[in-house]
């Protein structure tokens, strides 16, 4: 969720690689201002799920067709420049947003909020099914229906990172070591903290979802402590974005030479995605252990930032990369049959243990990396296309940028609704599962939506979401 610079030159070399984009020049849509920058260049703050899509920077060669661009000027009819400034002076500033906008008219790639806003439906999609949940009978028709929600929805996290990595790696955007820290990392940790306080003392001592009975004494003060530095279930991923982060300078100097970028992706995708998925399959699949080849990688300690460098690096790559129409229908292919092997991987492992498992189905398994990568491409292509039409419509472009830009705060907050509704009994094996899981994951993403767009507005709250 970030805004990135445009370099205009580059939107004259061609015609005809970009027009099936959707792109809205954005005067003054949706931007936060950080009061702080007396700069020229306008600054921004980033979410840590996914760089906010307000702008992106337009692979070279590249040209915006007629249809495609919008100017939000009916959204700034009767303001004048002064009134511009000063609206945008009191609009929070906001992790969903990045930095250095060195281009006041960015455009806007709608695809890129839908995409956004799917990977943390996803997410909800993919908590509710794992925690505080009832026990079922193994096998039977929850069994089957919960295992394959949670199956589908593990693109999630990955998409995210490949949102981020499409912003933050583009060579034209200028980050220093210290902005990184200051500006990225800083604010990641102190909302890390703050949840994590939340979820190891509010919600597990007040709201208490599993109904626990505590004993208050040293050992649980410990607990507690532990809890709070370890952070909740889900925060695991507030830190794996911080690792990204401290990655980012190196990254970025990867990425400047095309071929050595995807021989990092290459050779990440080998060593933390393929081998560890093979040793899975050989294991729980075929019976056979072959771990010694995943001891001998693991040796080779070249393992940065686990394996969500190669998502990383990937969003930019595809991103920047023009597809033909059969490397369009090969990557929808590819997309398609990760997601039927994630399902049916996850169906298998789990009939084998009697238990809710991710064997084969974690976020690193190749299975999961083709259903992102397919996923990412069909919303950058197909979706792009068919919400071409809505996008004229300043109501859409108004409710997707705020669901966009809200997506962080969703992402945090969502569990403690989740938690509050195991609490009052409310949980989604009370009904039919198939149909009742989306209703129920719909419900607690529209509750969170609603409080974080509440909490944005409230000044001492706003940097918490």
């Amino acid at each position: 969720m970030s805004t990135e610079n445009i370099n205009n030159e580059n939107n004259n070399n061609n015609n005809d690689s970009i027009n099936d984009h959707t792109i809205e020049i954005n005067e003054n849509d949706n931007l936060m201002m950080d009061n702080s920058n007396e700069n020229t260049e306008e600054e921004y703050n980033m979410d840590t799920l996914s760089v906010n899509s307000s702008a992106l920077l337009i692979p070279n060669g590249s040209t915006t067709s007629k249809e495609t661009i919008l100017v939000n000027k009916e959204e700034n009819e009767g303001e004048d420049d002064e009134e511009i400034r000063r609206r945008k002076r009191r609009e929070l500033p906001t992790l969903n947003e990045e930095e250095n906008r060195l281009s006041e008219n960015s455009p806007r790639l709608y695809w890129i909020d839908c995409l956004n806003i799917f990977a943390n439906y996803l997410v909800i999609f993919v908590y509710i099914s794992n925690i505080y949940v009832k026990d079922f009978d193994i096998p039977s028709l929850n069994f089957y229906t919960i295992i394959s929600y949670g199956a589908l929805a593990r693109t999630c996290i990955p998409l995210f990172v490949m949102i981020s990595g499409l912003f933050l790696l583009n060579p034209q955007k200028k980050l220093t070591i210290e902005t990184i820290y200051k500006k990225y990392i800083c604010h990641i940790f102190k909302n890390y903290l703050f949840w994590s306080l939340f979820y190891s003392t509010i919600q597990r001592l007040l709201i208490n979802p599993e109904g626990e009975k505590f004993v208050y004494d040293k050992s649980l003060i410990i607990e507690i402590l532990k809890n709070f530095i370890v952070g909740d279930d889900f925060l695991w991923y507030l830190n794996c974005i911080i690792g990204l982060y401290i990655s980012t300078p190196m990254i970025k100097a990867i990425i400047s030479d095309r071929k050595l970028a995807w021989y990092t992706v290459l050779i990440g995708c080998i060593i933390s995605q393929f081998i560890p998925t093979l040793c899975e399959f050989f294991r729980i699949i075929l019976k056979l252990n072959i771990d010694i080849l995943n001891d001998y990688i693991n040796g080779l300690l070249i393992n940065i930032s686990g394996s969500f460098l190669c998502y990383y690096i990937l969003g930019y790559l595809l991103n920047t990369h023009q597809f033909t129409k059969k490397q369009l229908i090969l990557s929808y292919g590819i997309g398609i049959l990760g997601y039927l092997l994630t399902i049916g991987f996850r169906i298998y492992t789990c009939h084998q243990i009697q238990n809710v498992t991710h064997i084969l189905t974690k976020y690193y398994n190749i299975s999961i990396v083709m259903g992102t990568y397919g996923t990412f491409v069909f919303f950058k292509y197909t979706i792009s296309q068919w919400i071409k039409p809505w996008i004229e419509r300043k109501s859409f472009r108004k409710l997707i940028s705020s669901l966009s830009e809200c997506s962080f705060g969703i992402f945090l907050i969502h569990m403690f609704f989740h938690g509050l509704f195991i609490r009052l009994g409310i949980h989604i094996q009370i009904f039919n599962p198939i149909f009742w899981i989306p209703i129920y994951a719909t419900l607690l993403f529209i509750l969170s939506y609603i409080t974080i767009f509440m909490i944005r507005k409230i000044p001492i709250l706003k940097h918490i979401v």
